[in-house]
């Protein structure tokens, strides 16, 4: 590990107002989620050309310069919790010596080891060494400081660090300003609360209608604090993913839809049972394009969520779910329903009264109050270079622990044509057997209705 003394008082970090910012209600929701089960997201960038370790520590430093929510802590962790810059490290660099094949182990550990909020920073790096020339870099970071996207500009950033192209930027700051105060018109004030309502009673109707949604069934149970992610990793090559992408065009769904129906369908599939279940499919939302004011290339917790519900049997038509998947998603971004539920959870937390409860009763409440069964994150094409002279950014992709928010999940990333497919699940509730049988059945259905 590198020198992790309290960064230099710089003008540019006594100017940030992280100095003494409460956490807004979303940004607290996630802090406390995350007490009681790791949250945490990893960014992994497979690299080409020659590091040096102080010149990648150079980098980290000019990162962790650029972005405000990298300089701070988490202080008064009671009912006011607030960021602060005051005497927070330097981002951590790691040093790791593995084999390729070792990564996906070696992210696996950074999504379950804890960040120490109170001590901070809330983001760590580190590399992972291959050889002189190939390397991975994995930033991982808390989920209440960012997001999916989050994550691809902090690697971006910091590539673009490791050439010189930083050196003159000055910090971001619209970050400053949480997702909270920038919600459209339909979430704000009366009427803000008058959608929260039809989308409880929403919410409520589905529960009626399809049931309430089925969790997988646990190989053996145990609190979130107990549980570790395990993380298995795919890849469809530019071949498969533009044959999957040009079938769901002809089935008017996309790669989203088809993604979600293999792994909903795989986890009906372990249900082993000859009925259909009620299915609460998450997709969470990147939010940047719209809140108002629009964020640009900040790190912040600027995603929320939709869903899709309905009952699903084993043997369910593919690309008819795929269908209902996308149409769905597209149907509550359109009604602001992702921008209301941000709202919404701040008030679940204060009716569950989360501030009073034990990190461990709160992870226990919150997933009894809020069922889900599985989920995707899916950034869709990474548009970044690929040349940062003198490295290669070769892959790209992300993983996220599930925490309270689910027992697993999957995240998708394309890069250079590559498609990066991440299951997570959360042991010992899945054995490693059991997870990897699923993934699996996944991908053999993704593959089998692509060749129909």
């Amino acid at each position: 590990m590198l020198d992790d003394s309290p960064t230099p008082n710089t003008p540019e970090a006594d100017a940030s107002v992280f100095a003494g910012r409460r956490l807004s209600p979303f940004e607290n929701v996630f802090w406390r989620l995350a007490q009681a089960g790791s949250l945490n997201v990893t960014t992994l960038a497979g690299i080409q050309g020659p590091l040096d370790e102080a010149g990648l520590a150079a980098a980290t430093n000019r990162l962790q310069a650029r972005h405000p929510l990298l300089r701070v802590r988490i202080v008064n962790p009671g009912t006011a919790p607030q960021f602060t810059t005051a005497n927070v490290p330097r981002l951590p660099l790691s040093v790791r010596d593995a084999d390729a094949d070792d990564v996906p182990s070696v992210v696996a550990g950074e999504l379950n080891a804890p960040i120490d909020a109170e001590r901070g920073p809330l983001a760590r790096c580190t590399w992972i060494r291959h050889s002189p020339q190939s390397h991975h870099l994995a930033i991982t970071f808390h989920h209440a400081i960012g997001d999916g996207m989050s994550g691809v500009l902090m690697m971006r950033d910091l590539l673009r660090a490791t050439s010189g192209q930083t050196r003159d930027e000055s910090p971001l700051l619209q970050s400053e300003v949480p997702i909270d105060h920038r919600l459209p018109a339909a979430a704000r004030g009366l009427r803000g609360t008058w959608n929260q309502a039809k989308l409880v009673a929403r919410m409520m109707a589905d529960d009626l209608r399809w049931g309430p949604p089925a969790r997988p069934a646990a190989d053996r149970p145990a609190p979130l604090d107990e549980r570790r992610t395990h993380l298995i990793c795919r890849v469809l090559d530019a071949e498969l993913l533009g044959q999957l992408a040009a079938v769901a065009r002809t089935h008017q769904t996309t790669v989203h839809g088809a993604l979600s129906a293999a792994s909903i369908l795989a986890v009906v599939h372990d249900r082993s049972t000859t009925d259909a279940i009620s299915v609460k499919h998450r997709t969470p939302v990147n939010m940047r394009d719209y809140i108002e004011p629009r964020v640009g290339d900040d790190v912040g917790m600027f995603a929320s969520m939709a869903f899709y519900r309905g009952r699903v049997h084993a043997e369910d038509a593919f690309w008819g779910l795929a269908r209902n998947v996308r149409t769905s998603i597209k149907s509550q971004v359109a009604q602001n329903v992702p921008a209301v539920l941000i709202g919404m959870l701040p008030g679940l937390y204060r009716v569950l009264r989360g501030d009073r409860l034990e990190p461990r009763e709160l992870g226990r409440h919150w997933q009894r109050r809020t069922p889900t069964t599985t989920g995707l994150t899916n950034l869709g094409r990474i548009d970044l270079p690929s040349d940062y002279h003198p490295l290669t950014l070769r892959s790209l992709q992300f993983a996220v622990a599930p925490g309270a928010l689910g027992d697993c999940a999957c995240t998708a990333t394309t890069f250079e044509g590559v498609l990066r497919w991440n299951f997570l699940y959360a042991w010992p509730l899945f054995s490693a057997e059991r997870a990897e049988a699923i993934t699996s059945d996944a991908m053999e259905r993704l593959e089998r209705a692509i060749r129909r």
